[in-house]
Parts: structure tokens; C-alpha cells; sequence
């Protein structure tokens, strides 16, 4: 038995035929050891993700895009278990979990750890998490270090921006995925704030 945003759900000890229905769940399959029968893509006929090793995602089916699942196509895959979470699928959840026991985390983005953990007690592969749990933490370590350790990791100033043709221009905050990696190595991220100050100053002048 598994709680999770939308209740408790019956899941098998240790799923193997497994859809994700958004990239958090997919990047967890994968390093957890994983390769999921089916995962949504980001845009109708998109490849999976291109930061994954390839040979880890062959024979993945493509269920549909993110937030718009195709569940006929899911349930031909007959799925011992799905992951998603509420922001995209809460609708369908009901749907969802007459296919397969469904696992839905609260949201994505800077809550990527709790997911990690929520998927790996959902596929019976807690001893795995935590073996990736202590690598990130030595790779972070090792950051720091070459660095030139925490006071200088400190003392340098990080903000994130993505430009995007023919779109608003995003910037990243601290309550976001790559916000909480910079937390996590130390470094004196300041979300976008000169970006902001310096957007605003062109506006002005």
C-alpha cells in the first residue's frame, strides 16, 4: 500500500510493467533501473528524453503527450503500475487507476527528491534510491570542491535564464528544479533578480 497525493493505492512489491506520464517519473524509472513500457513525450512525435542513456529507453512506447495521455494506448501495454502526478493528471486519475494502480505525486520541478522517493517506494526499489541518493550527494561534494570548497561556492553568483524562440523567456527562480541543485551544491544562486534588475532598467531607460 502506497499514499500518495490522491489516497492509497494496492501496488504490486515490484512493478515491472510501468507507464510514466511526465519526465520526473520517467528520469526516476530510469535511475532506478527501470525501463518503463511506455512514457508521455513533450510535444506530439518528440523523442524521450535525450539526456537518458538511449540503450535505456529502447522499446519505450509513447503513450501521448505530456498532460494529455492516450489511455486506450496505455491499457494495450497492460501497465502493472502508472506514475504521474496531480498538476497533469488529476483529472484523470479515476480513469488512470481502472487501467493500473495509479501513483500520483503532488507536483514536479523543485519537489524532485520526495518524487524520487514516492516512485521508488511505488516500484520496490527503495535500496536503489537511496544508492543514487548518495552518489548525487558525493557528485555535489565533489562540485563544491572543485570549486575551491563552500566559501568560494558561496561567494559566487549564479542565475538562470532560458531563451526560447518564439516564446516568453523564463527565468528560473530558487523554487525550481535547478534552483534547488544550486541550493543543494551551496552556491549563492539569486534565483533571477540582476536579470529582473537589468529587464527593468531597459524598460525604463
Amino acid at each position: 500500500m502506497v499514499r500518495h497525493a490522491r489516497g492509497e493505492s494496492t501496488v504490486p512489491p515490484r512493478a515491472r510493467r510501468v507507464v510514466v506520464l511526465d519526465t520526473d517519473a520517467l528520469d526516476s524509472a530510469v535511475t532506478l533501473g527501470l525501463t518503463p513500457v511506455g512514457a508521455t513525450t513533450v510535444a506530439a512525435g518528440a523523442p524521450l528524453s535525450a539526456y537518458l542513456p538511449a540503450e535505456r529507453l529502447t522499446g519505450v512506447k509513447a503513450v501521448g503527450v505530456i498532460g494529455s495521455p492516450q489511455l486506450e494506448v496505455i491499457a494495450g501495454l497492460r501497465p502493472d503500475l502508472i506514475l504521474g502526478n496531480q498538476v497533469r493528471d488529476d483529472k484523470r486519475y479515476d480513469e488512470l487507476s481502472k487501467i493500473a494502480p495509479t501513483v500520483l505525486s503532488r507536483t514536479t520541478g523543485p519537489a524532485w527528491k520526495e518524487n524520487v522517493r514516492l516512485h521508488a517506494e511505488a516500484l520496490g526499489r527503495q535500496a536503489e534510491a537511496a544508492t543514487a541518493e548518495q552518489a548525487y550527494r558525493a557528485k555535489a561534494a565533489e562540485l563544491v570542491a572543485a570549486l575551491g570548497g563552500p566559501e568560494k561556492a558561496a561567494a559566487l553568483k549564479v542565475e538562470m535564464a532560458r531563451f526560447l524562440a518564439g516564446a516568453p523567456t523564463r527565468l528560473y527562480l530558487n523554487d525550481t528544479f535547478v534552483g534547488s541543485i544550486l541550493t543543494d551544491l551551496g552556491i549563492g544562486y539569486t534565483g533571477a533578480g540582476l536579470i529582473l534588475d537589468e529587464m527593468r532598467r531597459d524598460l525604463v531607460g
